[in-house]
């Protein structure tokens, strides 16, 4: 294209008055690639901007980033453009600047300004400012300058998966394709680790990860402890989890012990999962000298992630822990275990001993020497039975402080040993065997009220039909809140039972709403037609959740009887 046609194009453009024709002008000046003409091309595109028709000013746009001159940055990074009101005039400018930014020595502020592109609201945007990063950081990955170093520790730091998904691709292939490449980039972003932003700092790690170099191990487990910035330790510890090296196991322990962080724990813990067994002996050392409750919480979890069969001992122990996340992640973790070995330990724990505790509550209470006294105390804490509890309840306010502390202890450790139970039930409810049925039928005698309601939960999801009797036997000594979950146990398993329709029956008459809702939903599973005049009477019942459950289970009737 010759300066002529050039002219009479930029004419085109300020005096045309079809919107079409200066559109087209505009897009034809972003095609010179002469340092003389694209001057004059510039001047004009410039002048464009102020164009009243939309169509005209994204082409005036896009032409000043294909012309990929230095001196239009400044005119797209003012603040009317970069922030147009109007989604499609930002995507243009967006789509510039991703031209602009491979021009020699363009300023960051290019970068920061994709960077900010790539969190707008509006789709189009984004996606404009993810490609242009996307491309910016392929071509910088194959550049040894300290700026192109920079430019990729930026990009890093974008919150957007898809963009990190993709650096890893350019970096992982830039390694494979050319080691030289791979020790310059290795040597340069570990000076980056040190770097006075944080935001480079935080790119240089979460880079050391993407390389996939075992050397980066030692430089990021010294920088997680002492780094300031907490979005640096996230990203130390990303990158280690990455690197799944062995060494790294016992750093990511120790941090582990020093945060307070949720968020920070639950990182350390899935790059503890991701290294595999070798973290194993360094968690379960933690755990056996762990004192603070959630870094517990946090050891357990990471364990039973893992899988490790061989904290098994520990974690039949944790069911017995005084915080209850911790009890909870350690039936988590047996869930996942679940051998046979493990299944037996269990049922023992649930046994519980039978012997006539009423000497010892006799000495304990009205015993008229003190060290006997304290020693009948240590003996019922020690045999864990909650018949003892109302007893050592009364000693608590014993006038002797030592009695009263030692009773303390007592129903600590009697607590802990109800808690053990009630959380062995739950994992035996998810992988027990017809072995384990005679322990936890044993519990159904449990003086612990929690632990009798779980025996029933878990002979339900076991579907021990064989436990009817026992149920039934129990069912009208038990208080309502054990009774509830014995309902719904005999109307999932007591299908075409006689005796578990009439147990059901009767607590459509009981005064409270809940048992008379799980007695008509109980009916309603087991479809019995003599128990229809009964369901028709609670349509009465005051309550309108137990009128419904009743219509339910009459409509049951009625399908079931077909």
């Amino acid at each position: 294209m010759n300066q002529t046609e050039v002219l009479d194009l930029i004419s085109s453009l300020k005096t045309e008055t079809d919107w079409m024709i200066r559109r087209r002008a505009a897009h034809r000046l972003g095609e010179l690639t002469a340092p003389d003409l694209s001057s004059l091309a510039l001047q004009a595109l410039t002048e464009a901007l102020v164009d009243e028709d939309t169509d005209v000013l994204q082409a005036a746009i896009e032409s000043l980033g294909k012309l990929r001159r230095r001196e239009a940055v400044p005119i797209l990074l003012l603040p009317r453009w970069i922030q147009h009101p109007d989604p499609s005039v930002r995507g243009s400018v967006v789509s510039a600047l991703a031209e602009l930014v491979f021009v020699d020595k363009a300023p960051f502020a290019v970068l920061d300004a994709l960077l900010s592109a790539s969190q707008d609201p509006i789709w189009r945007v984004r996606e404009e400012a993810r490609k242009g990063l996307l491309s910016l950081a392929d071509h910088a990955v194959r550049e040894t300058p300290r700026h192109a170093s920079l430019v990729v520790l930026r990009i890093l730091c974008v919150p957007d998966v898809h963009i990190q998904e993709q650096l890893a691709q350019v970096l992982g292939k830039c390694g494979a394709e050319s080691p030289r490449l791979r020790e310059i980039w290795l040597k340069s972003v570990l000076e980056d680790l040190g770097h006075l932003s944080h935001f480079i700092r935080r790119g240089a790690a979460l880079a050391l990860g993407l390389l996939g170099d075992g050397r980066a191990v030692s430089a990021l487990a010294e920088r997680l402890p002492r780094d300031p910035d907490h979005s640096v330790r996230e990203a130390c510890v990303i990158s280690l989890g990455k690197l799944r090296d062995p060494a790294s196991a016992q750093p990511l322990v120790r941090a582990l012990a020093a945060s307070r962080s949720t968020r920070f724990c639950r990182l350390i813990v899935q790059a503890l999962a991701r290294i595999g067994h070798p973290a194993i002996p360094h968690l379960m050392t933690a755990l056996k000298k762990a004192v603070r409750k959630d870094f517990r919480k946090f050891l357990v979890e990471a364990l039973g992630l893992l899988e490790a069969r061989e904290a098994a001992d520990l974690f039949v122990e944790a069911l017995e822990d005084t915080y209850y996340l911790v009890r909870r992640a350690a039936v988590r973790a047996l869930c996942r275990i679940g051998t046979p070995e493990i299944v037996a330990k269990l049922g023992t724990l649930l046994h519980q001993s039978e012997a006539d505790l009423t000497p010892l509550k006799e000495e304990g209470l009205h015993g008229e020497i003190r060290h006997l006294r304290i020693r009948a105390i240590r003996a019922l804490a020690e045999m864990k039975d909650s018949k003892a509890s109302p007893l050592l309840k009364a000693l608590r306010r014993d006038p002797d402080s030592e009695i009263a502390e030692e009773a303390e202890e007592a129903l600590y450790m009697i607590g802990r040993a109800s808690w053990g139970r009630r959380c062995a039930l739950e994992v035996l409810a998810e992988v027990g065997t017809p072995d384990v049925l005679p322990s936890i039928l044993r519990s159904l005698d449990d003086h612990n009220q929690d632990v009798r309601i779980a025996a029933v939960r878990a002979l339900d999801r076991l579907a021990a039909e064989a436990c009817i009797p026992h149920v039934l036997s129990r069912l009208d000594k038990e208080a309502p809140e054990v009774q509830q979950p014995m309902i719904k146990l005999l109307g999932n398993l007591g299908f075409a039972r006689k005796e578990v329709r009439a147990a059901a029956v009767r607590f459509l008459t009981h005064t409270q709403r809940e048992l008379r809702m799980e007695a008509a939903r109980a009916l309603g599973k087991l479809c019995d037609p003599e128990s229809e005049v009964a369901l028709r009477l609670a349509l009465s019942d005051p309550s309108p959740m137990v009128r419904h459950q009743a219509e339910e289970a009459l409509d049951n009737i009625v399908v079931c009887a077909r």
